[in-house]
């Protein structure tokens, strides 16, 4: 219970909202209010000021802050150190990941996870890259799937290259190409998500005889591609992407030369629990080298 609480607080301090961190940590929000009502109890003070955008932190909460941080990573060492048989620990496991990796991968590692940890509940914090390094940081996951290479003080090992793909509307002129170069998608008008903007996108533009037509810019992926089957123009999204999209109206030909490459990421520590071993072992049977 002290465990859970503890990662409860440290939740809502990374989402800055009780209910975003009770659909982190799988509980109901009434269950995560219920967790930090009793931790403050027992330390005698409030830990957070509730507002209409979510939950701040209050002068005590800061201060306690970084002594929970710690808390949390000395309990994820002792509890797999002191557990010989791996299989009978239980506790939440929190896995970060990347949108298209929550979508695409996670219900299948997840599939495979269990039948190996039967009584551990995973968690699943989808966030953009710096906020899964920030949340990895901080205790709150135990590992992240991120879609850029990251810098500091981090181990990570590269799990797959995710190649990308020209979506175009059905009847297009270079609908029927075995593969498409960016030089021939430069008269093109390039519908792109936000967040599939970026070095890709760069390495296309820089690879086309002279930029494209216009690019409009979306709020996600599935938004592109409705507007691609709509016609409006086309888009350029990785395979991943493309498993969970719509398929109607579209069709996708590989983009020649353009790939995102995506990463296992972990902190630098001489322990790694046999859960985390477990589960990047998952990972990498899966996709590594596919």
């Amino acid at each position: 219970m002290a465990e859970e609480r503890y990662r409860a607080f440290l939740a809502i301090v990374d989402t800055g909202s009780i209910s975003k961190a009770a659909q982190m940590m799988n509980y109901t929000q009434s269950g995560i209010s219920y967790l930090i009502k009793s931790l403050e109890e027992d330390l005698g003070f409030e830990l957070f000021t509730r507002t209409k955008n979510g939950a701040d932190l209050t002068e005590h909460g800061e201060l306690v802050l970084p002594y929970i941080k710690r808390l949390v990573q000395a309990s994820d060492v002792l509890l797999d150190i002191s557990m010989k048989d791996a299989k009978l620990r239980q506790g939440v496991f929190m896995v970060g990941a990347f949108k298209d990796a929550t979508i695409g991968w996670i219900p299948d590692i997840l599939t495979d996870f269990k039948h190996l940890y039967p009584n551990v509940r995973m968690g699943i914090y989808n966030a953009d890259h710096n906020k899964l390094l920030e949340a990895l940081h901080d205790g709150i996951i135990s590992c992240a799937i991120t879609s850029e290479e990251p810098e500091g003080d981090l181990d990570w090992e590269l799990l797959t290259e995710d190649p990308y793909y020209t979506v175009l509307p059905e009847g297009h002129r270079l609908a029927g190409k075995e593969s498409l170069a960016p030089a021939e998608l430069a008269s093109e008008c390039v519908i792109e998500p936000d967040e599939a903007n970026g070095p890709y996108l760069e390495q296309i533009v820089l690879k086309m005889d002279y930029p494209p037509n216009d690019v409009y810019e979306v709020d996600d992926d599935i938004a592109a591609v409705r507007m691609v089957a709509a016609g409006h123009g086309i888009s350029l999204l990785p395979e991943l992407c493309l498993k969970y999209c719509p398929k109607d109206g579209i069709v996708a030909v590989p983009l020649e030369g353009i790939s995102r490459r995506i990463y296992f990421v972990t902190l630098k520590e001489g322990h790694a629990s046999p859960t985390l071993n477990a589960f990047r072992g998952i990972c990498t049977a899966r996709y590594q080298n596919r």
